[in-house]
C-alpha cells in the first residue's frame, strides 16, 4: 500500500459534466479486515496472502443550499504484513486549504487483543502538496501525514477525518466524484451523499444503483458495494486497460448544461484581457517593422510561448480563473489560461 493508497481529496475540482477530463477522487487502497459471524474464518482463509484488506470504507458527504458543507472518511483496515506496514505507517491526506478545513478526528491502531492505541492529532504534519514540491506549481493544496504508532501485522488501522467547506469556489453550486475501490479487498464499501431536497443537482451512477430518502428536508442517496476478488496469486484481480473517456462510480453536480458551465467561466476570464497601456505598448514593441498579419501574429506568438514562463497556479477561485494580462506579462510567468489570455490581450492590441 503505497502513501497514494491513503491519498484522498475532499472535493474533486471539476464539475461532473466535465468529469472525463479530470481524474475522480482517490481512493485508499489497501488494508485487511475481518467479515463478521461465520463469513469471518471464510473471508480470512480466502485472503490469507493479502497484504491489507478493507474491512470497511465509508464516506459521507453533506452539501448545503450555498455549496459548502463536510464530508467524513471512515477507514477500518487489517494490515496483514511487514511491507504493508511499512506503507500503512504514514497516512496522508490532501486538501484545498483555501477552500476546506481538514481535521484528524482520530488516527488508531487496534490489537488482536483488543487493545487500543493511540496516535494523537498532535502528530500530524501540515505541509504543500507533493505536486508543488516536485514541479513548478504553486497552489493551496496540502497534505497532512500522520506517522501511526505502533502498527504490527495482524493490526487493524483505523481513522476518520473529517473536511469542512468553508469556502464554494462558484456561490451556489457544487460539484465532485469518487471512484469506488477495485483494486483491493474491500468488505464493505459505503457512500452517503445529501443536500437539500429542493436544491437541483444532478446525480450520476453509472454502474452502482443508490437508495434515494427524503430525509428531514434532504434528499439522501446512498450506495454499497465491496470487492471480494482477490488481487494476489492464481485469482488476482486483473487490471483493466485505462479508459479516460470511464465515467466515475458516483459524480453530481449542481449545473444544469454546458451554458450555465460556460456562463460562470465567462464570468471569471471576462474582464481579464483588457487592453491595459502596458500591453499595448507590449504589442506595438513586438511588431514593429512586421508587414504581414502572418509575421505580426507570429511574433506575438513566439513572444507568449518562449518568453512567459509556464507555472502553474492554483490558489482557490485562481485554479479556474486567469490572472489579468496585465499581470501575467509583469510577472512573466502563468499557467495554461494565463498565458492565453496575455496572447489574447497582445492580438486585441495589435488590431485582430
Amino acid at each position: 500500500m503505497s502513501r497514494q493508497s491513503v491519498r484522498l481529496f475532499a472535493f474533486a475540482v471539476l464539475p461532473v459534466l466535465l468529469a472525463p477530463l479530470c481524474r475522480p477522487q482517490d481512493q485508499p487502497k489497501s488494508v485487511t479486515v475481518t467479515v463478521p459471524g461465520s463469513a469471518a474464518s471464510t473471508s480470512n482463509a480466502l485472503f490469507a496472502k493479502e497484504g491489507v484488506i478493507y474491512e470497511k470504507i465509508s464516506t459521507v458527504m453533506h452539501y448545503d443550499a450555498d455549496g459548502l458543507g463536510d464530508k467524513t472518511l471512515t477507514v477500518v483496515a487489517r494490515v496483514q504484513s511487514e511491507g504493508a506496514v511499512h506503507e500503512a505507517g504514514l497516512v496522508t491526506f490532501a486538501y484545498a486549504s483555501g477552500e476546506e478545513h481538514l481535521e484528524p478526528v482520530y488516527v488508531r491502531v487496534r490489537k488482536p487483543d483488543g487493545s487500543v492505541v493511540n496516535t494523537p492529532a498532535t502528530d500530524a504534519q501540515d505541509m504543500p502538496t507533493e505536486v508543488t514540491r516536485q514541479a513548478p506549481f504553486y497552489s493551496d493544496l496540502r497534505e497532512i501525514q500522520i506517522p501511526v504508532k505502533s502498527l504490527s501485522p495482524g493490526d487493524k488501522l483505523e481513522y476518520q477525518m473529517r473536511y469542512v467547506r468553508q469556502k464554494s469556489t462558484a456561490p451556489g453550486q457544487f460539484w465532485g466524484a469518487l471512484n469506488f475501490v477495485r483494486g483491493n479487498v474491500v468488505l464493505e464499501e459505503s457512500v452517503e451523499l445529501s443536500f437539500p431536497k429542493d436544491k437541483y443537482v444532478l446525480v450520476l451512477s453509472p454502474k452502482d444503483k443508490p437508495t434515494i430518502a427524503d430525509e428531514n428536508g434532504l434528499k439522501v442517496y446512498r450506495w454499497k458495494t465491496s470487492q471480494l476478488e482477490s488481487t494476489v496469486g492464481d485469482s488476482k484481480k486483473k487490471d483493466k486497460p485505462y479508459d479516460p473517456d470511464a465515467l466515475p462510480s458516483v459524480s453530481w453536480t449542481t449545473f444544469r448544461s454546458w451554458q450555465e458551465v460556460g456562463a460562470w467561466y465567462g464570468s471569471l476570464a471576462r474582464d481579464r484581457a483588457v487592453v491595459s497601456p502596458e500591453v499595448e505598448a507590449k504589442a506595438k514593441e513586438l511588431t514593429q517593422g512586421k508587414t504581414t498579419d502572418d509575421e505580426k501574429i507570429e511574433a506575438i506568438y513566439h513572444y507568449v510561448s518562449t518568453q512567459v514562463r509556464y507555472i502553474g497556479v492554483a490558489f482557490g477561485v485562481g485554479r479556474y480563473q486567469p490572472h489579468s494580462a496585465e499581470t501575467v506579462l509583469d510577472n512573466q510567468y502563468g499557467d495554461c489560461k494565463d498565458k492565453h489570455t496575455l496572447l489574447s490581450a497582445l492580438l486585441k492590441a495589435a488590431g485582430y
